[in-house]
Parts: C-alpha cells; structure tokens; sequence
C-alpha cells in the first residue's frame, strides 16, 4: 500500500478512536495526526526489528535452529547448514534427533529437557553427527520461547561447533603429561599411574614390581653422533618398550635416558625378572639409525610391593638402589632390591 494511503487510512482510524462530531474533527486534527505519527513509529519500529533479526538469523556464524512446541523442526540458518552438512529442506519437519551421535543415553536427553521445561533454557556441550556420519562437538545453548499464559510455543537452539577447540586442548593436556619426544607418560603421569596402581594392590592384595631402566653408555651416543641420534635412540628404545608391554603394565620416561615401569598383578617375583630379562634380550638386538648401526644395552633397578615398599617415594627410591647396583655389576643385567643393597648404596652417585 503506498504510504499516502497508509497516512489517510490511520488518519481515519484515528479520528474515529477519538469519538468526535464531523464539525469538531479540524479542532483534533493536530492530535489526530499525533496519533498517525505514533502509529506509524510503531509499525516502522517492528518492521525494522523483523528485519534486523532476520538478518541476525541469516548471517549469524552460530548455527539457529527453531521448532515448535513438539521439537519438530520449523527453519534453520545458513550456518546449521555450513555445520551440520543438512540442507533446510533435510531437516524442516522433522525432529533433531536426526543429528544424534548416539554418544549420550536416554537419561542425558531426559535431563536437558526438564531444565528447558523448567528453567526455559539449558546450555552445554553435546555431540551431534553431521551428514557425512562425522561426530562433532557443539556448545549448544536452547531457549524455550513462552506466550502470554506462559506455554512454551518454540524452542531455539544456537550453538557452535567447539571439535577443534577440544583437539587443541587435549593435545595442550597430553603435552602437559607426556614426554614430547617418545610420548610416553611423563613423570607428572607417571606419579599419579604408579598411585592408582598402588590402590589398586592395597584393594586386591596383589604384587607389583616398579622399574627403574637406563641406557647404559647413552651420553657416548650423544658426544660421538649427535643429540639427534640420540633423540632416534630414546624413541626406539621406547617403541621397544611399549611392545613389550603386558595389559594394565605402564612405561614412562623420566628424563634422559631413563624410563620407568610399573607392573602390577604379579603372581610371583618371577614374573617380574621374566619381563626384566625380556627387556634386556629386545634391547640387545642392533639397531640402525641414520646410517649407523648402534648396539645397545640396558639396566634395570626392580623394587617390590608391598616387600620393598608401600608408597611411591619408598619404591621409586628403591628400584633406583637397585638399578645402581646393577651398574656397578657390570651393566646390560637387572638386580631386585633388598636390604643389603641398600646398605651398600649409601654415598652412591650416577653412573652411566
């Protein structure tokens, strides 16, 4: 309608609303048109509002999506559909539950739906499938919108796609406790594998056995073909570490050449020399790096719970008396802990 005719019909409405005789109306015209004035304002200012959310809605970077009171879809934004991989047309008229990664339980979804009920809205992380089948993390937040009883009529779910934000801090967080050469466990983790371990034995009443392993003659290594030789020898040695690994045994690298064990679930001490000269057998085999063919040898400390120890401090410190003397036995060997070595150890320094 041209706004000339908007202008004259609200006019007429609004001469009518002031209940005035014909030949009074010029005396109200003045208020009349202020009327007009604001009538038009009002509308102008909704108009302009519908478009300003539209716009939000079209080009926001979260992905929107709205639905009724039943949850089933009624529009999505562009960014849903850059997220997700789903076309409006694939998803309007259903429900989302068309994005379920199948990561979280009845219970989950139970729960986020009371909040929405009776909270009006619920926010947190979620993990949904695109259309390629890919789970992707979201910052998921859903509002419940209510009319004028109070009745919930829609539903708006913003969220954002949070996948390379979580990589990056799990990767800052595998950083933080494991060695960035070999991967291992780093002491950090060590610590607190050896305590659950630990607890676990106490529960259980069972043995373990905590290792202390280092190469023998590394630093001539270093001195003669370089540190990065070096770093090449650290990650075989590890790499044979690990395969050599029984279910539930940890390895970690201290610092240096040395690499620490745990194995818990021992029937006997036996099975922990077993696993020692196993070890030392892996370690013997040459190995070339970089063109030059190194053999290798190593020696290891073994310490005993709950013979040797009953805590971390105690076991660590004894499997390090053990390893020392395995050294002073002419390297390539392992040697268990008793109370004699301890005897013999006493003023003992690092020997490579």
């Amino acid at each position: 309608m041209p706004r000339i005719q908007q202008i004259v019909g609200l006019l007429g409405i609004a001469l009518a609303l002031l209940w005035l005789p014909v030949p009074n109306w010029l005396s109200t015209l003045p208020l009349a048109l202020a009327i007009v004035l604001l009538l038009l304002e009002s509308r102008t200012k909704k108009q302009m509002d519908c478009r300003l959310a539209a716009t939000v809605f079209d080009t926001s970077g979260n992905g929107i999506l709205i639905s009724d009171r039943h949850n089933t879809v009624l529009a999505v934004n562009p960014a849903f559909t850059a997220i997700t991989g789903y076309q409006a047309e694939d998803i309007v008229g259903k429900t989302p539950r068309l994005l379920s990664s199948g990561r979280h339980d009845q219970a989950f979804y139970e729960k986020l739906w009371h909040a929405v009920k009776t909270t009006g809205m619920w926010q947190g992380e979620i993990w949904n499938r695109n259309k390629n089948g890919e789970i992707f993390a979201e910052w998921l937040t859903i509002n419940a919108v209510k009319n004028a009883a109070g009745e919930i009529t829609h539903h708006i779910a913003i969220f954002s796609d949070i996948t390379e934000r979580k990589k990056q801090a799990e990767r800052i967080e595998h950083l933080a406790t494991h060695d960035g050469l070999t991967g291992l466990p780093n002491r950090v983790m060590f610590d607190e594998l050896l305590n659950k371990s630990l607890a676990d034995a106490r529960r259980s009443q069972t043995k373990m056995a905590v290792l202390f392993l280092d190469l023998d003659k590394f630093k001539l290594v270093n001195d003669t073909l370089g540190h990065d030789v070096g770093d090449l020898l650290l990650q075989h040695v590890a790499k044979t570490l690990q395969g050599l690994l029984r279910a539930g045994d940890v390895v970690a690298r201290q610092g240096g050449d040395e690499f620490t064990m745990v194995l818990p679930n021992l029937a006997s001490t036996h099975d922990a020399m077993q696993l020692a000269d196993k070890i030392l057998r892996a370690l013997e085999q040459p190995c070339t790096l970089r063109g030059h063919v190194l053999q290798n040898s190593i020696s290891i400390g073994i310490a005993l719970y709950p013979d040797d120890g009953t805590d971390i401090f105690t076991l660590l410190k004894h499997a390090d008396v053990a390893l020392y003397r395995a050294k002073q036995a002419g390297r390539n060997n392992f040697q268990i802990y008793n109370a004699a070595l301890m005897a013999s150890a006493t003023g003992m320094h690092t020997t490579d």
